[in-house]
């Protein structure tokens, strides 16, 4: 009984303990980044939502992010730059994910966001699937 159990067992020994991918365009995801952060200093509001997925205008309408964002930089002033803080990276069965935090500078105060991208399956745009910007305390109430 026990030589049956090692038997079955045995090819368990084989399986990865992950994922053995990972994600592997992070140009395209950091190209995305780039492509937002572009948008939202120009406050282009077309090629900004552009950058979204359907699902993120599901949970948050169009309208709805769009007077959140005019209400940060009506608060905060003109955005200057994007300090990257940390970025992940990760593969799941139904895509791939790349997670970057940033310091955004505005011209009276700043910000931290945190942006997922994402990558379905066989699917070929990177988009933007959660966005958060989160004014700091202290800047400009």
């Amino acid at each position: 009984m026990r030589l049956l159990t090692l038997i079955l067992m045995m090819p368990l020994l084989f399986l990865p303990a992950g994922c053995t991918f990972s994600a592997s365009d992070t140009a395209g995801a950091n190209k995305v980044v780039q492509k937002c952060h572009e948008a939202l200093k120009q406050k282009d509001w077309d090629t900004l939502f552009s950058l979204y997925s359907k699902s993120f205008f599901e949970e948050e309408p169009k309208s709805a992010w769009k007077s959140s964002l005019t209400a940060i930089f009506d608060r905060l002033g003109p955005l200057q730059s994007a300090q990257l803080d940390y970025q992940q990276k990760d593969s799941r069965s139904q895509g791939d994910y790349y997670v970057y935090g940033y310091t955004l500078k505005f011209e009276k105060g700043t910000a931290k966001e945190t942006m997922t991208i994402f990558k379905a399956v066989g699917e070929k745009p990177l988009l933007i699937a959660g966005h958060i910007i989160r004014p700091q305390s202290g800047a400009n109430r």
